[in-house]
């Protein structure tokens, strides 16, 4: 309870310039604790909830990014975001969002919540307990998988909104997505993490990989596995069919898209050959935390800014949604400026952008609409 008593005092020491916080302590606490379990940070710490006048370290604060993106988009004239959105709140709160079997899917505190791609409207909210900060959700063989605590896996099935199976793995379940036939879910661990097969068939897990410390997002794309290790920043490709793992020579959070990968890395966005796991290029993209890739465009999720060099204090309206033309590797025109403090997953397809922000407990959609001529 080292890191609570840290909090306490932290929560305790509000600068006199600052508005007094008058949530409950106690709340924030537990949001931290389930924090420390986040998938970026791999278990060690976390990052936790920033809230009018409480400042936190930075360094227990950024890392946290988005679930891996599934979808490989595929080359089509150039799209830009259309100015103003659709925000939605998001009841349970807003910790991971995917997009697949016709809907947009939103894990949450207990939860998992179904919007109508269409309208952004709520239309289900499956119950899940033991979903917190740390759960990633993913779509694919015929259901909506989610990370709980306990090392449950919930399988969703999406036809009835009603989940079928709570498969038991055990630990401090992470990162999940699908591919190769199977369920792909990350368990850290002490020393070395793990990646595990679950059988979507039998709901068990068939095969256990060590890979990394620290492991968090897990992103299925172009015949592998890439994990995103967090104790120290690391990326393994996995080979599914033979569980080879391979160090990777790049670190960040993994999409795919547009015959390529992509990693958010601090202030740049990488862009990986797949075949050969080199960086082919590096794009320069202020506090990049995550990465999606839809209309033959790459979009960023990028942090907010800080008032205060060492302690988080976030700057309204400057965290943002960057767009790279993966033609050039530049980034087109200026970026859309959020209206979140903390937002903390991205996700992109059926002609929007979804941002999930933790904090305010929304998940806000962002239409594409196709640039006149060949540029936007």
């Amino acid at each position: 309870m080292g890191i609570d008593r840290e909090v306490r005092s932290l929560l305790g020491s509000t600068p006199p310039d600052v508005p007094s916080f008058t949530s409950s302590v106690d709340d924030i606490l537990r949001r931290a604790r389930g924090r420390r379990l986040r998938r970026y940070l791999g278990g060690s710490i976390a990052a936790v909830l920033v809230a009018g006048g409480v400042g936190v370290p930075l360094a227990l604060l950024f890392g946290l990014g988005s679930s891996a993106q599934h979808a490989i988009s595929s080359p089509s004239p150039p799209v830009r975001a259309v100015p103003g959105a659709t925000i939605t709140p998001i009841p349970s709160g807003a910790v991971d969002v995917a997009i697949g079997a016709g809907a947009v899917w939103v894990s949450g505190f207990g939860h998992v919540t179904r919007l109508d791609p269409a309208t952004s409207e709520v239309v289900a909210t499956v119950k899940t307990p033991g979903t917190e900060d740390f759960s990633q959700v993913a779509v694919g063989l015929g259901g909506v998988w989610v990370t709980a605590d306990g090392g449950v896996v919930y399988r969703i099935d999406p036809t009835d909104n009603e989940v079928v199976a709570a498969i038991v793995v055990g630990g401090a379940i992470q990162g999940v997505d699908t591919g190769a036939g199977s369920v792909w879910v990350t368990r850290p661990r002490e020393g070395p993490g793990e990646l595990l097969r679950v059988d979507p068939v039998t709901n068990r897990v068939v095969n256990t990989i060590e890979v990394g410390p620290g492991p968090g997002a897990v992103l299925y794309a172009f015949g592998a596995l890439w994990v995103t290790n967090t104790s120290p920043p690391s990326v393994d490709r996995v080979d599914p069919s033979t569980g080879t793992v391979t160090a990777m020579r790049f670190t960040g959070l993994v999409a795919a898209g547009d015959d390529s990968l992509w990693a958010a890395s601090g202030d740049t966005v990488i862009r990986v050959d797949p075949t050969t796991g080199e960086p082919m290029a590096t794009v320069r993209v202020p506090r990049a935390q995550a990465v999606a890739s839809a209309g033959g465009r790459v979009w960023v999720l990028a942090s907010p800014e800080s008032s205060n060099p060492t302690l988080f204090y976030p700057i309204e309206h400057t965290a943002a949604l960057w767009e790279i033309d993966p033609s050039t590797n530049q980034v087109v025109g200026s970026p859309v400026y959020l209206d979140a403090l903390q937002p903390i997953a991205v996700a992109a397809g059926d002609g929007a952008v979804w941002v999930a922000d933790y904090d305010g407990e929304t998940v806000t959609r962002f239409d594409l609409e196709s640039c006149p001529g060949s540029t936007c």
